[in-house]
């Protein structure tokens, strides 16, 4: 059977995510809860847009206003089962 957008959405619950917004904003945060209109509440969430950085804790993300919604991944992560990508990349450099 195959996951429904919002089956996916469930899964990471608990886990933190990346939203970005219409207006080129970029929100982080613990993914708690979401509705059909994909409002979002998030904890310990961060807004981050140019350069600037604002901690902004406990948010609700009006659906309306989300272009995407991606499952962050840790970068310590990635480098180290991408150490091959990231070893090639720096022989180019």
């Amino acid at each position: 059977m195959t996951a429904r957008p919002l089956d996916v959405l469930d899964k990471a619950k608990e886990k933190r995510v990346i939203i970005s917004l219409k207006n080129g904003t970029e929100v982080t945060g613990t993914l708690k809860a979401f509705d059909l209109h994909l409002n979002i509440w998030l904890e310990n969430a961060i807004q981050r847009k140019d350069e600037s950085e604002i901690k902004l804790g406990s948010v609700l993300v009006r659906g309306d206003t989300i272009i995407l919604v991606s499952p962050a991944i840790e970068w310590s992560k990635w480098v180290k089962e991408h150490l091959h990508l990231v070893n090639i990349i720096r022989q180019l450099i």
